[in-house]
């Protein structure tokens, strides 16, 4: 019997955030492996002056789930890693407004996502 191809198709990304707290700067990276019959991978990455770890994390998986939105892999499987309870948790949405509504709403447009 012949497996679909679809079936098989599957993405993990992979982000995380480092802020140096004397310096109020820090950088962000996303690694993500597109799981197709033939695996492609795609670093993205960036720095940012005045800002906090929280706020790198968050930019970190949005500019991730962007990508794949951007190029129509939102369609696929997705899990994302992160090693931010901020961000795997949803939680104290207090602070950080702008990207949490960026996030919720690239999420939003997964049609299968795990965090």
């Amino acid at each position: 019997m012949k497996e679909s191809n679809e079936e098989n198709r599957f993405i993990e990304i992979y982000t995380d955030g480092s802020f140096d707290v004397k310096k109020k700067r820090g950088g962000w990276g996303c690694y993500m492996e597109l799981n197709f019959k033939k695996k492609n991978y795609k670093r993205l990455y960036g720095k940012e002056e005045g800002t906090t770890i929280n706020r790198l994390e968050l930019i970190a998986a949005i500019n991730g789930l962007e990508y794949l939105t951007e190029y129509g892999f939102n369609k696929f499987p997705t899990i994302l890693y992160t090693d931010s309870q901020y961000v795997a948790d949803e939680v104290n949405h207090k602070s950080n407004l702008d990207l949490w509504e960026k996030y919720e709403e690239l999420k939003s447009g997964f049609e299968d996502l795990r965090v």
